[in-house]
């Protein structure tokens, strides 16, 4: 499968470490890897190219204005257009230096006879580890991410904000069925009901929040309610229950990226990816 997009990179270690880097010799062996698998698309020489000046110049960038704690962190956003040589690159660099830490996102697009669009994946290497994505050459993305901070605005001015699996538990203690005795597979369950995508920046569901706090599920379309009053203020619409409920539909939820939701450690301060406030949904094409 052909596959292209944009790639983040980040390495992480002491400045005498990312100095003396060979990166010529890296990028010779990630070639000679792509050869001998047979997978050449002829866009890598170039790709190398372009991999071996950023990096360096970055090395050198860095470099300039050490830190004094002696660790530093080079950065580098590419794109790629096939096979993404530069994951091969950083594959050798964690085998050679496994005291290193790595993490990257990509926005990766796929080709037209897939319809699941852009989807993003990521990968990191803590300090100790010997490897990155675990094969050379790279082959392959695995399972997408999702980025899990939901946020939505009720008619009085209050911001709901939930992970993912915050507002799955949520559920999941205000089911009859189970209440306090929820455990994770319900909630991984509600998890999949709530389940969006890069193309649809917001929750496959409507919810109401109780006076009381409690959140359920709304099976209903909330026009088809009779206890439900539509308000508009400022050309949005909110939804009000006779009792005092909010109801939200599933398009009015915003969501964010949250780092441990990405597979990076919230240990790991140093990741320098702006997860929290960049846009990770298909607009940004």
């Amino acid at each position: 499968m052909h596959y292209f997009g944009e790639l983040e990179l980040a390495v992480h270690g002491k400045a005498e470490t990312l100095q003396n880097i060979p990166f010529e010799e890296i990028t010779e062996a990630a070639l000679e890897a792509r050869q001998k698998a047979w997978n050449y698309p002829g866009d890598v020489e170039h790709n190398l190219e372009k991999f071996l000046h950023k990096m360096k110049s970055e090395v050198k960038r860095v470099l300039q204005d050490p830190s004094e704690d002696g660790i530093e962190v080079f950065y580098l956003q590419t794109e790629f257009d096939g096979a993404p040589i530069e994951m091969d690159c950083l594959e050798l660099l964690m085998r050679r230096y496994p005291e290193l830490e790595a993490a990257v996102v990509a926005n990766v697009e796929f080709d037209t006879a897939d319809p699941s669009g852009t989807e993003w994946f990521t990968f990191y290497s803590p300090a100790g580890s010997e490897q990155l994505s675990g094969s050379l050459p790279f082959n392959g993305f695995g399972e997408p991410v999702r980025p899990s901070h939901l946020s939505v605005r009720a008619l009085d001015g209050t911001v709901y904000a939930f992970s993912l699996q915050g507002l799955a538990e949520l559920l999941a203690q205000s089911d009859p069925e189970y209440g306090q005795d929820h455990d994770e597979e319900v909630i991984e369950d509600y998890k999949i009901e709530l389940s969006y995508s890069p193309d649809f920046p917001g929750i496959s569901l409507n919810l109401i929040r109780t006076p009381d706090g409690q959140w359920g599920i709304v099976e209903d379309d909330l026009e088809d309610l009779e206890d439900c009053e539509a308000v508009e203020v400022d050309g949005q619409v909110y939804y009000c229950g006779s009792d005092g409920s909010d109801y939200f539909c599933g398009w009015d939820w915003n969501w964010s990226a949250v780092q441990d939701d990405w597979g990076f450690p919230p240990e790991a301060d140093w990741i320098p990816f702006d997860l929290e406030n960049n846009d990770f949904s298909s607009d940004k094409e």
